[in-house]
């Protein structure tokens, strides 16, 4: 049987899938990143590394531009040929094959901390971190508990959108779900939230939860899923939409 009808909105800084599951879903950028120039070169002048960590889809696509622009392409992707790399999730994996042509590992739970745990699991020394100016700490903790090396490259600044993120409270409630894909989109929309969306906020992960939670997500239908992707974000769409 075909599934009910639904609607998302989709609120994110990179353009989504064509649908959330088996809804039609729009998007709205309510944050937009911009790149750090050099963030390629001083990657390079930090030296050689074991493993280098992305965890988000921004940071490798944010690397590669300013290599491409710095004329450095080559050395970096000669850099992660020589290393571990790792991605938070499919996403960011994706990005990392197709813009610095390797192969991420991907730890099975996809957070920043989880990231971390298996670097160390695989008794790195050295750890280069390409993240944003907003971050979750998550990862950098784990890595210093344990006493691995750890270099931070800046490679991409986040910047919100307040129109945009207006534009989402006030038609959140013309969707049967609204979607947070990171705590910043939750600080910046939950707080303007006059109704809730028709059936549930979907919330991407646990580091969104406990910022949406600080805002008051209680107070409305919501769900985590148990994968931290869009496509875990999918089968929650599930648990709300009755076969007809």
């Amino acid at each position: 049987m075909a599934p009910e009808a639904c609607t998302a909105l989709l609120l994110g800084p990179d353009p989504p899938p064509p649908t959330l599951g088996p809804c039609r879903t729009s998007w709205i950028p309510v944050i937009k990143t911009e790149l750090v120039e050099g963030c390629a070169q001083r990657l390079l002048e930090a030296g050689d590394f074991d493993f280098i960590a992305f965890t988000s889809p921004r940071a490798p696509r944010a690397l590669a531009r300013d290599a491409g622009a710095s004329g450095v392409t080559d050395e970096v992707k000669a850099l992660a040929s020589k290393a571990i790399v790792g991605a938070v999730g499919p996403r960011t994996a994706r990005e990392v094959r197709l813009h610095l042509g390797v192969n991420p590992v991907i730890p099975p739970r996809h957070t920043g901390e989880d990231l971390a745990r298996l670097a160390v699991s695989l008794r790195v020394r050295r750890v280069a971190w390409i993240r944003g100016n907003i971050y979750n700490t998550g990862f950098r903790s784990v890595v210093k508990l344990h006493k691995v090396g750890l270099v931070e490259v800046e490679a991409y600044k986040v910047l919100v959108d307040e129109v945009a993120a207006g534009r989402a409270a006030l038609l959140a409630d013309t969707y049967d779900f609204l979607v947070l894909t990171s705590p910043l989109i939750a600080f910046n929309v939950l707080p303007r939230l006059r109704k809730p969306p028709k059936r549930a906020i979907l919330v991407i992960g646990p580091t969104t939860l406990r910022r949406a939670l600080e805002l008051g997500l209680d107070r409305f239908e919501y769900c985590v899923p148990e994968v931290y992707s869009l496509d875990g974000l999918a089968l929650c769409v599930k648990r709300y939409i009755t076969p007809i």
